[in-house]
């Protein structure tokens, strides 16, 4: 069975408890990029659409989450 992000994000917590001084930026932002890719799925999945359903609102709403990593989901599991 195929772990889910969550579940990668909590091992890379673990790995980074290891690592923090030599990876742990790197940690951070792979744990960052996944949290933006939740994110963009969430927004692009409204209401089970397809992607190329959406509309001008959700395109500027993905551009933020890539431009200044905002996360405004309660979706998604903060360190």
């Amino acid at each position: 069975m195929e772990m889910t992000i969550e579940e990668h994000i909590v091992q890379l917590k673990k790995l980074k408890s290891f690592h923090n001084g030599s990876y742990g930026a790197n940690i951070n932002f792979a744990i960052d990029t996944m949290r933006k890719y939740q994110k963009i799925v969430d927004i692009v999945s409204l209401n089970g659409e397809e992607f190329k359903q959406c509309g001008l609102k959700e395109l500027k709403e993905i551009l933020e989450v890539i431009a200044d990593g905002a996360i405004n989901s309660s979706d998604c599991i903060q360190s």
